[in-house]
């Protein structure tokens, strides 16, 4: 029996499900050699604890809008290996990359994936589909805001039509808040504390579960990074990105309504209302914006 595994590679987070388990980690692969143990390396987690080290090595799976074969092959090697799949069971692999990819780097990291971790099939969609598939959509204009990356797909009747891979997402608010704390305080935090902190999920920034900075009394300076001067400004780049591939439509397409709105980075306080203001029309938010785009690629994969 086929068993279907969908993964999301962000520049930000890794997200995987298989019908069962949810699972998400940290986009970050770290190695270094020991004298003694010769190759130490880690994904997740694992990477970002060790890359305290200044003699580690670290990477990203998407660099610049761009996928890196490397890192994406370790991630999803750790992807796998969280979901406890066995080498020896038939699997297919439905996932992501951004939309600007080319066919060589896509060639490459599929031929990575299929050799190296003997998977039975490598499928790839623009990473914003997943949404679509999702809601149940057939077309649509999906806004996907990850970490590093907003990824804009038109999509009419599940053929991308255009889109764009904008190098400007939530880390342009996330990096400007671990810069200040860093300077003023000493100590960064985990992107993932910053993260939810942001979203307004949690009260206190933690640094490695080591409370930091609390939501009550906080810095001024700390509010004024994730003011809503910052989210608006975030969001008509965004905005004119979307509007600039609308306006490439022919009118007679059913993609220039809904827009969608997804990603880890539309749970940024205020991000939606101000990108609801930008383009003048009530965004679609699917119920797990985190988990829509690789729940949406498992239920593709399970149609195949």
């Amino acid at each position: 029996m086929v068993r279907v595994v969908a993964l999301d590679i962000g520049s930000g987070y890794t997200k995987c499900f298989d019908g069962n388990q949810r699972i998400i980690f940290p986009s970050v692969y770290s190695y270094l050699w020991e004298d003694k143990e010769g190759l130490v390396e880690a994904v997740g987690e694992k990477a970002l604890e060790i890359a305290q080290d200044s003699n580690v090595l670290t990477f990203y799976p998407i660099v610049e809008g761009m996928p890196q074969p490397e890192p994406f092959f370790k991630l999803t090697e750790g992807a796998l290996h969280r979901l406890r799949i066995h080498s020896c069971e038939d699997v297919c692999l439905i996932t992501g990359l951004p939309y600007e990819t080319g066919e060589d780097d896509r060639e490459r990291i599929e031929k990575l994936l299929k050799d190296k971790l003997h998977l039975r099939e490598v499928i790839f969609y623009p990473q914003a589909a997943g949404t679509l598939f999702d809601l149940g959509l057939e077309s649509a204009t999906v806004i996907n805001i990850g970490h590093g990356t907003t990824e804009i797909a038109v999509i009419e009747k599940h053929n991308v039509v255009c889109g764009i891979s904008e190098p400007l997402a939530s880390d342009y608010i996330v990096t400007s808040l671990s810069n200040f704390i860093r300077s003023k305080h000493g100590l960064e935090p985990t992107t993932d504390s910053l993260t939810a902190f942001i979203s307004e999920r949690i009260d206190a920034i933690t640094a490695f579960e080591k409370n930091f900075v609390h939501r009550k009394g906080a810095d001024t300076q700390i509010q004024s990074v994730v003011d809503q001067t910052v989210v608006d400004y975030l969001a008509e780049k965004i905005a004119n990105d979307a509007r600039h591939l609308l306006t490439q439509l022919s009118p007679n397409l059913d993609c220039a309504t809904p827009i969608v709105l997804s990603g880890g980075g539309s749970l940024i306080a205020g991000i939606r209302e101000a990108i609801d203001r930008e383009l003048n029309c009530k965004l679609l938010v699917p119920s797990d914006p985190i988990f829509s785009n690789v729940l949406g690629f498992y239920k593709m994969g399970r149609k195949l």
